[in-house]
C-alpha cells in the first residue's frame, strides 16, 4: 500500500465502514496502520532551554590611598621613607612599594581591586603604611577599603595618618622642663629607646608621657607608667594572680635596664613603677576587660641587690610597696 497525504481520510472512511461494535478493535488497528504508514510522526518537542543561572562580571575598581606623616603634635614631617605593602583582599598578590613623604608629608597610591563574589559587589583591599624618620621610632598604620562594593559607605580615597614619636614624648613636660634634672630626663630617654629597640617589652609599651619625677611618703622616685596589651582571663586568675603575672611579665624586664640605664641622683630613693593590667572573664565573650593599676615603688638599691643576684624576687617585692587600685597589698610569688 502506499501512502497519501489523503491517507488520514481513508483511514476514517475504513473505520466509519466498520458499523458493527465488535469491530471497533479492527478500526482502531487500521487507523493505527494508516497513520504509521502514511508518516504522521508525534509532535516534535521543544528545544531544550538550560536554566543555569549566568554570572554576572562585574568591572575593576581602584582604591586610592593616602597617609601623612606626622609627629605627636601632629606636625607634619616631610622627607619621611615610607614602605607601603598593598593587597586586594582575599586573596590578591601582596605588592611593595617605596614612597618618600612629599612637602605636605603625605604618601598616596592605588590598588586595583576585583570583586570576589559574582552575585553582587564586593570590593575590598587594604595598605600597610610603614614610615621612618632620622630622630624618630618607626610607626605604621594599616588602613582598609571596600569602596564599589553594593554597600558600602567609603569614599574611594581613604586617608589617615603614621605617627612617628621621639624618645622625649615619653617624658612628661615637667621632667623634660626642669633644668636640675637634665641628665636624668636623658637618661630615661635612653632608657626607652633601649626598651623599643630590643623589644624587652614584647607585650607592653611604656605610656607617652608617662616618665615623670614622683613622691611618696616624703621621697622621690622616678616614675615609669607601663600599658600592658595582655588581657587576663578572670577564670585562671584572679587580681592577686595578674599581679604577679606582671611582675613577672613586665617588672622583671624593666629592672636591668632601668638600673643600668637611669643611674639615679642622691636625691631620688627609687623607682616607681606604675603598671597598668586588664583582666575579665573568657566566659562571657562579650564582657569588657577591667583595667587594674598596679604599682610597684622600689627602692634602687635594693633594686640593684635584685639585679645583682644578692635578693630573691620575692625578697624584692617585701621590700617594696605595692599599690593595686591604689590600696596596699601583698604579693606571693608561686
Amino acid at each position: 500500500m502506499v501512502a497519501t497525504t489523503g491517507g488520514v481520510d481513508e483511514a476514517r472512511e475504513m473505520a466509519h465502514a466498520i458499523k458493527r461494535p465488535r469491530d471497533g478493535f479492527a478500526a482502531a488497528i487500521v487507523i493505527g496502520i494508516f497513520l504509521a504508514v502514511a508518516g504522521c510522526a508525534p509532535v516534535p518537542p521543544r528545544p531544550y532551554q538550560s536554566s543555569r543561572y549566568v554570572q554576572p562580571s562585574h568591572p575593576t575598581v581602584s582604591h586610592a590611598y593616602e597617609v601623612k606623616v606626622v609627629d605627636s603634635n601632629g606636625v607634619l614631617i616631610p622627607g619621611a621613607d615610607v614602605e607601603v605593602k598593598t593587597r586586594a583582599v582575599p586573596d590578591g598578590p601582596e605588592n611593595f612599594n617605596q614612597c618618600k613623604a612629599s612637602g605636605d608629608g603625605a604618601c598616596a597610591i592605588t590598588v586595583t581591586a576585583s570583586s570576589f563574589t559574582s552575585y553582587t559587589r564586593n570590593y575590598s583591599s587594604r595598605a600597610v603604611f610603614s614610615a621612618k624618620k632620622e630622630g624618630f621610632y618607626s610607626g605604621s598604620t594599616t588602613l582598609f577599603n571596600d569602596f564599589g562594593s553594593s554597600d558600602s559607605k567609603k569614599s574611594q580615597t581613604v586617608s589617615g595618618q603614621v605617627v612617628l614619636y621621639r624618645p622625649d614624648d615619653y617624658l612628661s613636660s615637667a621632667l623634660k622642663e626642669n633644668r636640675q634634672e637634665a641628665q636624668l630626663a636623658k637618661s630615661a630617654a635612653d632608657l626607652v629607646s633601649m626598651l623599643r629597640l630590643e623589644s624587652i617589652l614584647a607585650n607592653a609599651d611604656v605610656v607617652l608621657g608617662g616618665i615623670d619625677l614622683s613622691s611618696f611618703k616624703g621621697k622621690k622616685y622616678l616614675q615609669v607608667k607601663i600599658n600592658s596589651t595582655t588581657v587576663y582571663n578572670y577564670l585562671k586568675l584572679n587580681k592577686y594572680g595578674i599581679g604577679n603575672r606582671l611582675f613577672d611579665d613586665v617588672v622583671r624586664k624593666v629592672l636591668s635596664p632601668l638600673n643600668d640605664k637611669t643611674p639615679l641622683p642622691r636625691s631620688v630613693f627609687g623607682y616607681d613603677l606604675i603598671v597598668y593590667g586588664h583582666g575579665r572573664s573568657f566566659a562571657d565573650e562579650y564582657s569588657r576587660a577591667d583595667k587594674i593599676e598596679y604599682r610597684f615603688l622600689m627602692p634602687a638599691s635594693t633594686v640593684k641587690k635584685y639585679k645583682e643576684k644578692d635578693i630573691s624576687g620575692q625578697q624584692l617585692l617585701d621590700a617594696s610597696v605595692i599599690l593595686m587600685d591604689d590600696e596596699r597589698i601583698d604579693l606571693k610569688l608561686n
